[in-house]
């Protein structure tokens, strides 16, 4: 699902009203869902409300997801389907966020493997 012109000019409006600091993950949000959104039609094989021969089942509403990036906390909605299953290739499942206490040792590892986790771990 593209987002047309007024969606955008709608988005540029509320990022004109927001913090600084939360612009950048307001734009986030929305580029991540508008490529869930797109992703879940490829799969399903329609956009919502659209009627089409190749569509393979039906959505059934959301479930949320709250994704940890640099940008701050994005709030997804991944779609649910009436008949089998979709999570979206973007997102990795499962994904856990570890962070240290801040110093000039510390870094923050986000989404490695066990090994590189361990690896860092080691460097501190």
């Amino acid at each position: 699902m593209a987002l047309d012109q007024s969606a955008l000019l709608n988005l540029l409006g509320d990022l004109k009203l927001t913090d600084v600091t939360d612009r950048i993950r307001v734009a986030t949000e929305t580029l991540y869902q508008a490529l869930i959104d797109a992703e879940a039609s490829a799969f399903i094989g329609a956009a919502p409300f659209e009627r089409s021969d190749d569509r393979t089942t039906y959505r059934n509403g959301t479930r949320p997801r709250t994704l940890s990036t640099t940008a701050g906390d994005l709030d997804l909605k991944i779609p649910k389907l009436r008949a089998g299953s979709f999570f979206p290739a973007l997102l990795e499942r499962r994904r856990r966020v570890i962070s240290f206490s801040p110093s000039n040792d510390t870094e923050d590892v986000i989404g490695q493997s066990a090994a590189t986790k361990r690896t860092a771990l080691d460097r501190i």
